[in-house]
């Protein structure tokens, strides 16, 4: 076995993968959303993709320190994940229900930047495979993660195009992320860290 609860495993894995369909599905269909449904020419773009991606960076940088923070004032390590990434997913999630609702690109874009700064925080799923696993067993348990992630942001552009083709709108394409994030959330908040197996 991987030595690791099937609980934990499951939400790990799905918890990944949908956190890789949003994220990815930001960077591969963003700049076309804001050509087709927001009306940027391709300067526009290219602009507005650098700042959305900046603060992605910079968010990913935001959530390592804040997690270190909580844990020196006494959280635990494993409590201080879960917190950090569920409070992501779930901006994520109320931002795409709010982006369809905003009438200016500029203010689309803002709202974008910031979801790429807290989805970033997703960087901290890095943090489960040591949390979850026995020391022999964590590079394991990273690669079968990382695969997860992977074969989401493979699937997204494909689920993307095809929600577009059918919908004919980005409509549907909002909710489907808006979905991701809410299934992201679940999924995290479903591993246990008090089920660790060693061996």
């Amino acid at each position: 076995g991987l030595g690791i609860a099937a609980r934990s495993l499951s939400g790990l894995l799905i918890g990944r993968a949908s956190w890789a369909m949003v994220y990815f599905g930001l960077l591969t269909w963003g700049p076309s959303y804001l050509a087709q449904a927001r009306g940027f020419d391709i300067k526009g773009i290219g602009a507005a993709t650098f700042v959305i991606f900046v603060c992605g960076a910079l968010g990913s940088l935001t959530g390592g320190f804040l997690c270190d923070g909580l844990i020196r004032k006494g959280v635990s390590r494993g409590v201080a994940v879960k917190s950090l990434l569920a409070f992501s997913g779930l901006v994520a999630l109320g931002a795409f229900l709010l982006l369809p609702t905003l009438s200016d690109p500029f203010a689309a874009v803002a709202l974008l930047a910031m979801t790429a700064f807290f989805l970033m925080w997703g960087s901290l799923y890095w943090s489960f495979p040591a949390l979850l696993a026995a020391p022999a067993r964590v590079g394991l348990i990273g690669g079968v993660m990382n695969m997860a992630g992977s074969t989401g942001g493979i699937a997204v552009p494909i689920l993307v195009g095809v929600i577009l083709q059918m919908s004919g709108g980005f409509a549907p394409v909002l909710g489907f992320f808006a979905v991701c994030s809410a299934i992201f959330v679940l999924a995290t908040l479903f591993i246990s860290l008090d089920e660790v197996r060693h061996g």
